[in-house]
């Protein structure tokens, strides 16, 4: 058609390819958006629980402080990786939590930056109700 431009057929690197299939498996393992208030609660409670079985078994031997931490670690990775999603960010984000410094700037910004409004790639949005008649036909 006159006037439109064709579009490049453009190959993705090797490197793109793995970060997508990466990406991709961890958003099959956390589906799902969660919302601000869901996200601080749930953080709080794993803080408490972590700060108390890191500070218990702390006491018996480095190994078991080590594997603590590692828990705690992963039980991060749940909520992290569906407080991205809600801003319709990948949960590959999760690994800048492990940078020191930039850490601070993405939980500060999972706290506060609002969620995508509407359906977006990894999901409904946590916040809008669903209303289903006796057909369970479900509207937004």
């Amino acid at each position: 058609m006159v006037g439109e431009k064709e579009k490049p057929d453009v190959q993705m690197t090797n490197e793109q390819n793995i970060a997508k299939q990466e990406s991709g498996a961890l958003e099959a393992i956390i589906p799902g958006r969660m919302n601000r208030v869901k996200y601080l609660c749930l953080m709080l409670i794993i803080g408490l629980v972590g700060g108390v079985l890191i500070e218990t078994w702390n006491h018996f031997s480095p190994d078991t402080y080590l594997v603590c931490v590692i828990i705690v670690e992963i039980a991060t990775l749940f909520p992290v990786v569906k407080r991205l999603h809600d801003i319709d960010r990948s949960g590959v984000w999760w690994w800048a939590m492990l940078v020191p410094g930039f850490n601070i700037f993405l939980g500060i910004m999972l706290l506060f930056v609002k969620g995508t409004v509407g359906p977006n790639q990894f999901g409904d949005d946590p916040l809008q109700k669903r209303v289903c008649n006796k057909s369970e036909q479900c509207q937004n």
